[in-house]
């Protein structure tokens, strides 16, 4: 495996991640109205998944680091707020599945980047 010993920041990360993006797909779709357009919902939804995501944030990083739970849950918040606006007629259990998959869907991006990013040689 390429994170020899990065168990704990990895199941941290996917945890902040699923945590802040079923927080802020339900939050968006209980806060914007089902009447207003998709195109202004939207970014709506990503400002409110990110303005709830960071606590998320503010609560693991003392844990585990300051920069990589940012970027997992600022992205994983911002996705699911987008989701949760377009999904605003479900119900609040499949907003906060829809956010959790998110989430996990956030995560498996940012670890393959950085896998990607690591395997890359350096220029020189």
């Amino acid at each position: 495996m390429a994170y020899p010993g990065r168990g704990r920041y990895l199941v941290g990360d996917l945890l902040a991640a699923v945590l802040a993006s079923s927080v802020a797909a339900t939050a968006a779709g209980v806060a914007l109205p089902p009447i207003w357009p998709t195109w202004l919902a939207m970014p709506l939804g990503m400002a409110l998944g990110m303005a709830l995501a960071l606590p998320a944030w503010l609560a693991v990083s003392p844990l585990l680091g300051g920069l990589e739970p940012m970027i997992v849950t600022m992205l994983a918040g911002m996705v699911a707020g987008m989701a949760g606006a377009m999904a605003r007629d479900a119900a609040l259990a499949e907003l906060a599945l829809l956010g959790a998959k998110c989430g996990v869907a956030a995560w498996a991006f940012t670890v393959a980047m950085d896998l990607a990013l690591r395997r890359r040689p350096a220029d020189g």
